[in-house]
């Protein structure tokens, strides 16, 4: 049982990683497509109104996804940190 409740755990950290990953990939890959379509419309319309709620858009979901996994990394860190302190002062009450 402890095994699939650790095995459960490491996937949901991978898949935020994953997650991550992946938005970055869509967001450059957005970008580039943008920067196309922003020289295309310049050379036949010279209108970009709709790129700039594009890339508006795009940015603001990048930093959500972002600044979720930084806090998410912050509160493991601190888990991991304070688990370690009262692992080490649990063996130095036994030991002592």
């Amino acid at each position: 049982m402890t095994k699939r409740i650790r095995a459960a755990t490491r996937w949901l950290w991978e898949f935020s990683k994953r997650v991550v990953v992946i938005m970055a990939a869509l967001y450059f890959i957005s970008f580039i497509y943008a920067m196309v379509c922003c020289c295309l419309a310049l050379e036949q319309a010279a209108d970009t109104t709709a790129l700039a709620t594009l890339i508006t858009e795009i940015n603001e979901t990048f930093r959500v996804v972002v600044g979720g996994y930084m806090i998410k990394a912050g509160v493991e860190n601190a888990t991991k940190i304070y688990k370690d302190r009262h692992q080490t002062t649990d063996e130095d009450e036994i030991a002592g």
